[in-house]
């Protein structure tokens, strides 16, 4: 008798933990309801956007920020998304204030110079994309980051430098069919 009500107690527990596991809003939900911390709001959020609810996950991401650093780059990145561009940059721009050596800080810094481009500020865009490539990117973003480069010289006008970023893209990737394009349109 004892055994069996041992046995029912622990699958009762395991039953009820499966619950909890069966998908990561819930498990980050339940995760903040017993640690009220900006870290778990900020996880609550992330996982709130990522499974589509981004109006609710926007709301514990802004509560976030507070205590919880990187809550700015994930706000920032969904803002992006969203295509609230000046929202993003300010978000964005508080992450890598803040948080300048946090691994994020490379993809926030390339997230900018799109922000930026997409606004016409090429002078803040390159800012961005050069910083990007002081900081040791992985390859597929320093392909990514020479051709956006390259694109916001050409915006300037500074077509030989805007040349070098796209060639330096292709000898990354030499399938990258943008940065050919970049060649092709002004870049000497």
């Amino acid at each position: 008798a004892v055994a069996g009500a041992v046995a029912m107690v622990l699958t009762w527990g395991t039953v009820t933990r499966n619950r909890e596991y069966a998908s990561a809003v819930v498990l980050a939900s339940t995760n903040l309801e017993r640690r009220p911390t900006s870290d778990a709001q900020h996880w609550l959020g992330a996982e709130l956007i990522v499974a589509g609810r981004d109006d609710e996950g926007m709301v514990y991401l802004r509560q976030a920020v507070l205590g919880a650093p990187r809550a700015h780059y994930t706000l920032g990145y969904a803002l992006l998304k969203r295509g609230d561009v000046a929202g993003a940059i300010k978000e964005l721009e508080a992450f890598v204030r803040d948080q300048p050596l946090l691994l994020e800080a490379v993809s926030a810094r390339s997230l900018l110079g799109r922000a930026y481009a997409s606004q016409g500020r090429w002078t803040e865009a390159i800012t961005q994309h050069r910083m990007v490539l002081t900081m040791n990117p992985s390859r597929a973003d320093r392909t990514t980051t020479e051709r956006l480069l390259g694109e916001a010289l050409m915006a300037q006008e500074s077509y030989v430098e805007a040349a070098a970023h796209f060639n330096a893209a292709l000898a990354l990737n030499p399938n990258d069919v943008d940065a050919v394009m970049g060649l092709g349109l002004g870049a000497v």
